[in-house]
C-alpha cells in the first residue's frame, strides 16, 4: 500500500459500496463523528487496510 491518503469516494468505487458507508466505518475506527451527508474524506493507508480486510477494531460491524 502506498503512503498516500485515499479519498473515500475512490475507495467506495473500488469496493462497490456507497461513500457514506465508508465514512460511517471510518467514524467508528477514528471514534469521531462527521457532519451529516459527509461523503468525501481522506483515509489513511492503515484505515484503508482495515476497511479492505473487513476487520474493524474492537468488534465493530464490518461493511
Amino acid at each position: 500500500m502506498s503512503d498516500k491518503a485515499v479519498r473515500s469516494i475512490e475507495l467506495a468505487k473500488q469496493l462497490g459500496v456507497k461513500p457514506s458507508e465508508i465514512v460511517k466505518f471510518v467514524e467508528k475506527i477514528r471514534n469521531v463523528q462527521f457532519k451529516k451527508r459527509t461523503t468525501n474524506i481522506n483515509i489513511e493507508p492503515e484505515e484503508v487496510d482495515l476497511i479492505k480486510q473487513g476487520r474493524p477494531p474492537r468488534g465493530l460491524r464490518p461493511l
